[in-house]
């Protein structure tokens, strides 16, 4: 009983000495909770002093900073202000200066643009009205109308060759070219004999060589002038030789008359001259015959003077009377006539002589009536076809060409006319000055005596040969077939001779006809197309594969295999791998074994729990 009075004693003790120790140091605790909050108060509010005194500084500070920052705009923009009102009043000042350069440059173009319109429209436009074409519109139009109807030149194209190679609008080699071995094919034919009294012929053959660069004095080694140099010759065609002939040997400055021992008269530039001045009528015009003058050959004559206009004096006067003459006979439709009917061919030939002369006709006031120039009345002749016409609808029959209709001569007449007048404008040479042009001799082209080149004639033996060889194969085909069919014909008979029925082959008796090959071909044909199908199959399956790699999709069937990564591991193990790394399946799999961990604690406290009340028990006992 001591013993038990005793234990309950100094368990008494023991929770009394256990309460008062947690008293007091509950009551030490609260004291240093209440000491540790005033200090804690105390802190928050010296922190608060201190940022409240911050504040006030930092104010302060921006106060001040903001007013030194507003000190410095606005002395800045002061300055600011000050610089952009002196740029501005520079720029008004320098926009005031342009302002008046551009008005007085404005107002220089301006009449620098008056001053070229009315140039353009004096030259489109003479005396106020528009002429009927424009000349671009003419050269051009015309340029292809001559290249498509004379597309085999010889020697009757001569006038289209020096207008269209002096025009400088584009020209195909192949023409000249072509025109070249034709006219030498043509000399050739003639044996350079081209004339018994036209000898104008020569002189025009040598302007049109000499426009496409050949030599006139070396063609083949002919020289054309030696036909030039006999006087009597040249002055048989009257007037009009000794124009052509002074024109030719002034149409380049290499040119030169030869000496001719067998010429009745031997003939020089001086006696040309000298014939075309003497020739001249008492009106001031030419004509082939007869004393009044003729715009056609009025226009030649004054071609011919051009070279010498403004070297002599006698020359001077000559052309000073033939312009006279010309502005006298103008029509008031702005062109010209001969034999008392106005054609294209007239007004050209005065077109061409006031070009020659370095004359404007539709400038020069001397030269329009009732507003109209020679090239007005020139291009009232012209038709959109891309020609000229001879005479109009309604007037007379001169010279063979029908009123109204498009004409060959008028055509090369009046295109050769425009480009002379297009050439003035340009401040290029006359048309018959082709000092411009560099000469070489003309080479030989090798002609068989009917005329034509020795190419087309063995062109036309090729052609004769090959049509003998064809017409040699034809028979022997029908040799060939005629033979062939009598000896079919012979074995048919032979054969019903041998068998007697024209339709049954004769076998041999007891013989049967077998197919053994049938069967083996039909098997090698099965084993072919189960081949065939196996091939079609992986062909399938490979492309199936290809298409499914190119679409990022790699099943296949039984031939799946897992794509790998970029790591190299395969597509399974990746998806293991990330659902490892997930928290939320971490969680499930941690939750089992938190659950037996805590099972077994219990387990264990039920254990002890038993082992001692055991105990308690047998002491108790």
């Amino acid at each position: 009983m001591k013993n038990k009075k005793r234990r309950i004693a100094y368990m008494l003790v023991a929770a009394v000495m256990l309460s008062s120790s947690l008293g007091v140091s509950y009551a030490k605790t609260d004291e240093i909770c209440r000491q540790a909050e005033t200090e804690s108060e105390k802190q928050t509010e010296s922190q608060k002093e201190s940022e409240s005194q911050k504040e006030t500084e930092s104010e302060k500070q921006s106060e001040s900073q903001k007013e030194t920052e507003s000190e410095k705009q606005t002395e800045s923009q002061k300055e600011t202000e000050s610089e952009k009102q002196s740029e501005s009043q520079k720029e008004t000042e320098s926009e005031k200066q342009s302002e008046s350069q551009k008005e007085t440059e404005s107002e220089k173009q301006s009449e620098s643009q008056k001053e070229s319109e009315s140039e353009k429209e004096t030259e489109t436009n003479p005396g106020g009205e528009n002429l009927p074409a424009e000349r671009s519109t003419v050269l051009s139009s015309v340029r292809n109308y001559l290249l498509t109807k004379d597309a085999n030149p010889d020697f009757s194209s001569i006038w289209n060759v020096i207008g269209l190679q002096r025009s400088g609008l584009y020209v195909p080699w192949s023409y000249t070219a072509t025109f070249y071995q034709n006219v030498y094919a043509y000399c050739e034919q003639k044996n350079w004999k081209l004339t018994r009294t036209k000898y104008s012929d020569y002189s025009k053959l040598i302007m049109a060589l000499t426009s496409i660069g050949i030599d006139a004095q070396n063609v083949g080694g002919h020289n054309l002038f030696d036909y030039l140099s006999d006087y009597e010759n040249v002055r048989m065609q009257g007037i009009n030789g000794p124009i052509w002939a002074l024109i030719a040997l002034n149409c380049h400055p290499s040119y030169s008359i030869p000496k001719n021992k067998d010429a009745a008269v031997q003939n020089t530039e001086e006696m040309l001259l000298q014939a075309v001045l003497g020739a001249q009528c008492e009106d001031g015009g030419w004509n082939l015959a007869g004393g009044q003058g003729d715009a056609d050959m009025t226009g030649m004559a004054l071609q011919a003077l051009s070279f010498y206009y403004g070297k002599r004096t006698d020359v001077n006067a000559a052309v000073e009377r033939g312009l006279a003459w010309i502005s006298k006979n103008q029509l008031e439709s702005g062109g010209f006539g001969t034999q008392g009917v106005e054609t294209s061919e007239s007004v050209a030939q005065i077109l061409v002589a006031l070009s020659g002369l370095g004359i404007d006709g539709s400038k020069d006031a001397h030269f329009l009536k009732n507003g109209k120039s020679p090239l007005y009345g020139l291009f009232q002749y012209y038709l959109p076809e891309g020609g000229f016409m001879h005479v109009a609808a309604n007037a007379g029959n001169n010279g063979g060409g029908i009123g109204g209709m498009l004409d060959g001569m008028a055509t090369e007449q009046g295109f050769y006319a425009t480009v002379a007048y297009q050439r003035l404008l340009d401040g290029r040479s006359f048309i018959y000055d082709m000092y411009d042009i560099e000469l070489t001799p003309g080479k030989k082209v090798e002609t068989s005596q009917n005329g034509g080149t020795d190419e087309t004639k063995k062109q036309e033996e090729t052609e004769k040969k090959n049509n003998n060889k064809k017409d040699h194969k034809k028979k022997d085909d029908k040799k060939n077939k005629k033979s062939k069919k009598e000896t079919e014909k012979k074995n048919t008979e032979s054969e019903k001779k041998q068998t007697g029925s024209p339709n049954v082959a004769k076998r041999p008796s007891g013989q049967t006809k077998t197919l053994p090959s049938v069967k083996k071909t039909s098997t090698s044909t099965e084993k072919s197309s189960s081949t065939v199908k196996k091939k079609k199959a992986t062909t399938k399956k490979k492309k199936n594969k290809k298409e499914s790699e190119d679409s990022g999709w790699s099943f296949d069937g039984e031939d799946y295999v897992p794509e790998l990564t970029a790591d190299g591991k395969a597509e399974a193990e990746t998806v293991t791998q990330s659902a490892e790394n997930d928290p939320k399946t971490q969680v499930r799999t941690m939750a089992p074994a938190v659950l037996s961990g805590a099972a077994l604690v219990i387990v264990l406290e039920a254990l002890a729990f038993g082992i001692y009340r055991k105990k308690k028990g047998r002491r108790l006992r």
